[in-house]
């Protein structure tokens, strides 16, 4: 492209980054460095996007040094797509580092170093950042708590998803779809599900991550009979399974051996769709082998 105007280079950046053309992408930045084009914080940001969700860490370093050269690394779009970029590479300590740097931080940037936290499953990392926060009196939005009670979603943190619970009805956000999703999936994942069935049956709006987080719940629990039900009201409201649900339920045949539900929920996958998919499939062969229809599986 034959063009010094930085704005043509960053809507294609931008462009192809957006659609998950992160090869492209990326090509396109590189090429924009050979023609001596100065890079803008909405050159850095696209490109880090496309960056982190490609196998590209050399690039992910180069753009980086760009930053820096250019002042950008303390920006905060900039600073916080470092961060998310790092995290997707697992690199902890170099995202901590990014973040203790930026002389300015919003709650972008908080969010993006809870996220990378949450993600890798650092959840005392994520509880210390969260006290940080609160000192520092920077008001949570929806996305800190989704970051928070995914860190709490195991049985040693139970106690700590409760606390946050109620920081989160204090807060206003208890009606927030987001966060909602985010308690019934923790009470579930720690095996709290008369808390997980109370958190739900509470919510005004329910979409499939509702459903999904509920139904797994108590599979995970082995209170099928349960999910069997679930299952159906969910149908009954209109939501179409996806392949979590389905993979769920399938589990949940074979657990207790119903082999003439698997099937009618094998018709459902193959009306969907989704009998192909690697969860469903998986699913399938396993719900047979344990109702003992070999041929089936």
């Amino acid at each position: 492209m034959h063009t010094s105007n930085v704005v043509a280079w960053n809507a294609m950046i931008s462009g192809h980054a957006k659609r998950g053309h992160h090869k492209e992408a990326i090509e396109f930045f590189l090429e924009m460095r050979k023609c001596g084009i100065k890079s803008s914080r909405s050159t850095l940001v696209s490109v880090l996007s496309a960056i982190a969700g490609l196998a590209a860490l050399d690039y992910g370093l180069l753009v980086h040094g760009e930053a820096i050269k250019q002042g950008l690394d303390s920006s905060i779009y900039v600073g916080s797509s470092l961060i998310s970029m790092y995290g997707k590479y697992k690199m902890l300590d170099a995202a901590k580092q990014v973040f203790d740097v930026m002389s300015e931080k919003n709650m972008v940037t908080w969010n993006a170093m809870l996220g990378v936290y949450a993600q890798n499953g650092y959840s005392s990392h994520v509880m210390e950042l969260f006290l940080d926060m609160t000192r520092r009196t920077i008001e949570p939005d929806e996305f800190t708590f989704t970051s928070i009670l995914s860190s709490c979603a195991c049985f040693e943190s139970l106690e700590i998803g409760r606390q946050v619970h109620l920081v989160v009805i204090k807060r206003s956000f208890a009606n927030n779809l987001f966060v909602s999703n985010a308690l019934v999936d923790m009470y579930a994942k720690a095996g709290a599900l008369k808390e997980a069935r109370k958190q739900f049956e509470r919510m005004k709006t329910r979409d499939n991550i509702s459903w999904n987080a509920i139904i797994v719940g108590y599979v995970q629990e082995e209170e099928e009979i349960d999910a069997f039900k679930l299952f159906n009201r969910m149908r009954l409201h209109g939501t179409v399974p996806n392949e979590v649900a389905l993979a769920s339920i399938l589990s949940a045949c074979g657990n207790v051996k119903l082999l003439e539900a698997g099937l009618q929920f094998h018709c459902l996958a193959v009306k969907l769709g989704l009998e192909t998919n690697l969860f469903v499939g998986s699913s399938l062969i396993d719900m047979y082998s344990k109702c003992w229809s070999i041929e089936d599986a």
